[in-house]
Protein backbone atom coordinates (compact mmCIF):
# COMPACT_ATOMS: atom_id res chain seq x y z
CA UNK A 1 0.00 0.00 0.00
CA UNK A 2 3.07 1.91 0.37
CA UNK A 3 4.35 1.99 -2.55
CA UNK A 4 1.01 2.72 -4.19
CA UNK A 5 0.94 5.70 -2.24
CA UNK A 6 4.11 7.03 -3.34
CA UNK A 7 3.96 5.83 -6.76
CA UNK A 8 0.66 8.44 -6.74
CA UNK A 9 2.85 10.94 -5.07
CA UNK A 10 5.69 10.68 -7.48
CA UNK A 11 3.18 11.47 -10.53
CA UNK A 12 1.27 14.39 -8.31
CA UNK A 13 4.69 15.98 -7.84
CA UNK A 14 4.88 17.58 -11.38
CA UNK A 15 1.68 19.43 -11.28
CA UNK A 16 1.91 20.53 -8.01
CA UNK A 17 5.31 21.91 -8.88
CA UNK A 18 4.14 23.94 -11.82
CA UNK A 19 1.42 25.68 -9.71
CA UNK A 20 3.83 26.53 -7.30
CA UNK A 21 6.41 27.87 -10.18
CA UNK A 22 3.33 30.00 -11.15
CA UNK A 23 2.43 31.14 -7.87
CA UNK A 24 5.41 33.27 -8.03
CA UNK A 25 6.03 35.80 -10.86
CA UNK A 26 9.47 36.72 -10.04
CA UNK A 27 10.68 33.44 -11.41
CA UNK A 28 8.46 31.07 -12.21
CA UNK A 29 11.02 28.52 -13.50
CA UNK A 30 13.56 28.67 -10.46
CA UNK A 31 10.48 27.74 -8.59
CA UNK A 32 9.04 24.99 -10.49
CA UNK A 33 13.20 23.28 -10.51
CA UNK A 34 13.25 24.23 -6.83
CA UNK A 35 10.31 22.72 -5.81
CA UNK A 36 10.33 19.37 -8.15
CA UNK A 37 13.84 19.15 -6.40
CA UNK A 38 12.32 19.27 -3.06
CA UNK A 39 9.70 17.14 -3.35
CA UNK A 40 11.25 14.17 -4.69
CA UNK A 41 13.71 14.73 -2.80
CA UNK A 42 10.99 14.11 0.12
CA UNK A 43 9.77 11.50 -1.55
CA UNK A 44 12.81 9.68 -1.55
CA UNK A 45 13.43 9.92 2.16
CA UNK A 46 9.95 8.27 2.40
CA UNK A 47 10.70 5.57 0.60
CA UNK A 48 13.78 4.61 2.04
CA UNK A 49 12.15 4.91 5.33
CA UNK A 50 9.16 2.24 4.23
CA UNK A 51 12.11 0.08 2.45
CA UNK A 52 13.96 0.19 5.81
CA UNK A 53 10.56 -0.63 7.89
CA UNK A 54 10.02 -3.49 5.64
CA UNK A 55 13.83 -4.66 6.04
CA UNK A 56 14.02 -4.91 9.65
CA UNK A 57 10.62 -5.97 9.77
CA UNK A 58 11.53 -9.02 7.67
CA UNK A 59 14.39 -9.49 9.59
CA UNK A 60 12.52 -10.47 13.10
CA UNK A 61 12.94 -13.63 14.23
CA UNK A 62 10.81 -15.88 16.01
CA UNK A 63 10.58 -19.18 17.28
CA UNK A 64 8.07 -21.27 19.27
CA UNK A 65 8.52 -21.54 23.10
CA UNK A 66 9.66 -25.13 24.01
CA UNK A 67 9.80 -24.33 28.08
CA UNK A 68 6.34 -24.12 29.91
CA UNK A 69 7.98 -20.35 32.04
CA UNK A 70 9.15 -19.24 28.68
CA UNK A 71 5.43 -19.37 27.19
CA UNK A 72 4.25 -16.19 27.04
CA UNK A 73 2.32 -16.64 23.61
CA UNK A 74 0.90 -19.97 22.58
CA UNK A 75 2.65 -21.98 19.73
CA UNK A 76 -0.25 -20.74 17.36
CA UNK A 77 0.31 -17.14 17.83
CA UNK A 78 4.19 -17.87 17.55
CA UNK A 79 3.54 -19.28 14.21
CA UNK A 80 1.56 -16.81 13.15
CA UNK A 81 3.54 -14.40 13.49
CA UNK A 82 6.57 -16.03 11.78
CA UNK A 83 3.44 -16.65 8.49
CA UNK A 84 3.19 -12.85 8.72
CA UNK A 85 7.04 -12.24 8.49
CA UNK A 86 7.66 -14.13 5.68
CA UNK A 87 4.65 -12.65 4.13
CA UNK A 88 6.45 -9.08 4.99
CA UNK A 89 9.25 -10.20 3.70
CA UNK A 90 7.59 -11.51 0.24
CA UNK A 91 6.98 -7.28 0.05
CA UNK A 92 10.55 -6.11 0.30
CA UNK A 93 11.90 -5.31 -3.02
CA UNK A 94 14.67 -8.25 -4.24
CA UNK A 95 17.92 -6.70 -3.22
CA UNK A 96 20.27 -5.39 -6.29
CA UNK A 97 22.29 -8.02 -8.01
CA UNK A 98 25.64 -8.36 -6.87
CA UNK A 99 28.58 -7.69 -9.44
CA UNK A 100 30.85 -11.20 -9.77
CA UNK A 101 33.98 -11.36 -7.96
CA UNK A 102 37.18 -11.57 -9.59
CA UNK A 103 39.55 -14.10 -8.04
CA UNK A 104 43.07 -12.82 -7.30
CA UNK A 105 45.55 -14.15 -9.56
CA UNK A 106 48.13 -16.59 -8.92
Amino acid sequence: MAALAIALKRRVVIPQSVEVGQSNEANPFENFVRSLRDDQHRVAVLEGRVENVLRRLSALELRSPKRLIGKVMTRKQVDSLLETSYRLRALAPPPPPRSPRKLPER
